[in-house]
């Protein structure tokens, strides 16, 4: 008995790995391959990097952080080192963004020190959540490693 379980599980397990190798032959057989795209070294290459880095945590560079989380994006910004401030256009979805505390904006830490205006909501675009108008940030320094 135990042998005829044994068989019928593993017929079934072939059957159903040979119906997807059918359905996905006939779909790679309908379909029109761009050769020129598919042979190409470069694509080839960037899928390869891609993959190869692909698990690494990355810093998204319209993000504002604090402690480790996204808590602001920002657009429009200017990086003014010699007078160590830096002006962000707008800074949107910023409700959890605290403006007392250090944030951190790609490898710089900055200190809120004034706005134009802050919106809690703007009916015209609710989904950018809080506006920050023409902010302006001191530039404290380069953030930590760890």
């Amino acid at each position: 008995m135990y042998e005829v379980v044994q068989y019928t599980v593993k017929i079934i397990i072939i059957a159903a790995t040979l119906l997807v190798a059918v359905i996905v032959s006939l779909r790679v057989w309908r379909t029109e391959l761009d050769l020129c795209e598919l042979l190409s070294p470069g694509r080839m290459l960037k899928r390869s990097v891609d993959a190869s880095i692909g698990w690494l945590p990355k810093r998204e560079l319209d993000a504002i952080y604090q402690t480790g989380k996204i808590v602001a994006r920002v657009s429009g910004v200017k990086i003014d080192q010699g007078n160590h401030k830096i002006f962000f256009e707008e800074a949107y979805n910023s409700q959890t963004l605290n403006l007392e505390a250090e944030f951190e904006f790609q490898k710089w830490r900055l200190k809120f020190l004034g706005a134009e205006s802050i919106t809690s909501l703007d009916t015209s675009q609710p989904q950018k959540g809080q506006i920050i108008t023409q902010a302006v940030c001191n530039l404290l320094g380069i953030r930590e490693t760890f």
